[in-house]
């Protein structure tokens, strides 16, 4: 008994397959176009953003940046033996002792930045100039000498609260290998009327030194 349904039937299932492919085809199409819009919409979103770092972190390669360094006058001390003084909020100044007073801070800054300027805000309110600076001592060579200051400046009259300033300095370029390096005031009066509230050391620094702080 031959089968003629057969190929009837192997059509009819064939034509179920590619009807199914069609309407697959249909339906999927537009799905994937959809996801594949809201994949590129959400990469644009969540594209990762390059961005060189400028800010006191990081110094780029070819770059220069300046950095600052600053003591308050709470944090100086006093170098000769026997003198007083006293704080108030962030002034320091000599009540008695000697009839001289030497304050000074240790200045921490980046091994081969340049210093460009040294700039001290004091109190002078009476006869007593203030005389203020900064220095490198030695701590490989000619050990524990203090060649002349790299700057100095000093106030003259009595200006009261007043900043005073060298952008000329010497040996500009720190060499952490060798010296040490600090901030100084002196030749300071006995009261409140002059003192010393702190100092800021501006400094270039370039990419291949470092970080600037």
């Amino acid at each position: 008994m031959s089968d003629r349904g057969g190929p009837a039937r192997r059509w009819s299932r064939v034509s179920l397959i590619l009807i199914g492919i069609l309407l697959g085809s249909l339906l999927v199409r537009p799905a994937v176009a959809h996801v594949a819009g809201w994949a590129h919409n959400w990469t644009v979103h969540i594209k990762p953003r390059v961005q060189a770092y400028g800010d006191s972190r990081w110094v780029a390669k070819a770059a220069v940046q300046t950095g600052y360094f600053s003591c308050a006058g709470t944090a100086w001390e006093s170098v000769l033996e026997g003198v007083t003084f006293e704080t108030s909020g962030s002034l320091k100044y000599r009540t008695g002792g000697p009839a001289t007073a030497i304050f000074r801070c240790s200045a921490q800054l980046p091994h081969g930045a340049t210093v460009q300027a040294v700039r001290f805000t004091v109190k002078d309110s009476d006869a007593t100039d203030v005389t203020c600076s900064l220095w490198r001592t030695d701590m490989t060579t000619s050990i524990g000498t203090d060649p002349p200051e790299m700057a100095i400046t000093a106030t003259t009259g009595t200006p009261g609260d007043t900043q005073i300033s060298d952008t000329s300095v010497t040996d500009a370029v720190i060499n952490n290998a060798r010296y040490s390096y600090f901030l100084q005031c002196d030749d300071m009066g006995s009261t409140a009327n002059a003192g010393v509230y702190g100092a800021n050391i501006e400094y270039t620094v370039s990419g291949l030194k470092g970080a600037a702080s």
